[in-house]
């Protein structure tokens, strides 16, 4: 629970120190930035598409999609996560080209999007790694004499 917190608290100052504009209102006469807050919501998602790919790496995958034939998450995993990632980047981006008053609705999109990354990429930590499962004795005694383990009768 502890480290679910303290996720948050980063993620929370990370996204606040990304756009600090967006908390300045500006002055009554001038023109506001535009396009900041969903370059800022950009850099949120590619940040935590980022950290639930490296949360990912190595690690058992349930969705056959993004597994290899191990069932492992792997390179084919990223390149698919990240084609989806870019194509959903590319595919605002050419809309906002067309009609810039929708970026707020593109930047609640991307930021939702990545507190579902993020939320992925905590939960994937708690996991163990696919070749970090503890092996019981029995079986490595079993192993190294290379006799079938009879268990013993009471």
């Amino acid at each position: 629970m502890r480290l679910l917190l303290n996720c948050g608290l980063i993620v929370l100052l990370s996204c606040t120190a990304a756009f600090p504009e967006a908390l300045i209102h500006p002055a009554p006469g001038e023109r506001p930035r535009t396009g900041s807050f969903w370059k800022s919501s950009v850099i949120a998602l590619l940040a935590s598409s980022t950290a639930d790919m490296q949360s990912s790496l190595g690690r058992r995958e349930m969705n056959p999609l993004l597994a290899n034939s191990q069932g492992r998450f792997s390179g084919r995993g990223i390149a698919i996560k990240a084609l989806i990632t870019g194509g959903a980047i590319g595919a605002q981006w050419l809309m906002l080209r067309r009609n810039p008053e929708a970026q707020k609705y593109a930047a609640i999109a991307n930021f939702g999007m990545a507190g579902l990354f993020t939320s992925a990429a905590i939960h994937n930590h708690g996991n163990y790694k696919a070749d970090s499962i503890p092996i019981p004795k029995i079986v490595l005694a079993q192993a190294a004499f290379e006799q079938p383990f009879v268990p013993a009768r009471f």
